[in-house]
């Protein structure tokens, strides 16, 4: 074992190629395009931005964008199935820099390839991104279950899955 790793030591990474050097193939710094898991996680990307539409505080520097409030707003310029005009929240504080991030928004967007007319604000956050807490809430035990076989233990009046007893039992 020893021997043969001296000798793959010894000769080191060598370059075999029956070209003489200076004729071997150029390697290509192009990029083959995206693969189709890339355009569907990218279309999923736009499809969220465009639904979730809120801009909060941390998406701008100040009256500025930065780079995660130009990423959002590329999403949801570039988003092709969406309809117009697309909604932007300013979830932002009413403050006096609100206007200004507004207006560069709007710059981006305009910058993005879409018209005034394509896309409208909307202070505060997302009604539509809402969800009551309740029927979550319902589902939780069934996902901290403890029995063996995942939901197959008693159900007690609440709805949720009685514990099974922990240890073993001896009979005492």
């Amino acid at each position: 074992l020893m021997s043969g790793l001296l000798a793959l030591s010894l000769t080191g990474c060598q370059y075999n190629s029956t070209k003489p050097i200076g004729q071997q193939e150029e390697f290509s710094s192009e990029k083959p395009g995206p693969t189709n898991e890339e355009r569907i996680m990218e279309a999923q990307f736009k499809a969220y931005a465009v639904k979730d539409g809120m801009l909060y505080d941390y998406h701008f520097d100040g009256e500025y964008l930065n780079s995660l409030g130009l990423t959002k707003l590329h999403l949801m310029a570039t988003a092709s199935d969406h309809p117009f005009p697309i909604v932007v929240y300013l979830n932002v504080p009413d403050d006096r820099i609100r206007p200004m991030r507004q207006l560069a928004a709007t710059a981006c967007l305009k910058d993005f390839g879409l018209h005034e007319e394509q896309f409208k604000f909307e202070y505060g956050p997302n009604p539509n991104m809402n969800s009551p807490v309740a029927p979550n809430l319902r589902r939780y035990g069934k996902t901290e279950d403890l029995s063996p076989v995942g939901g197959t233990g008693p159900v007690d009046q609440g709805g949720s899955a009685s514990q099974a007893p922990s240890g073993p039992t001896d009979g005492k």
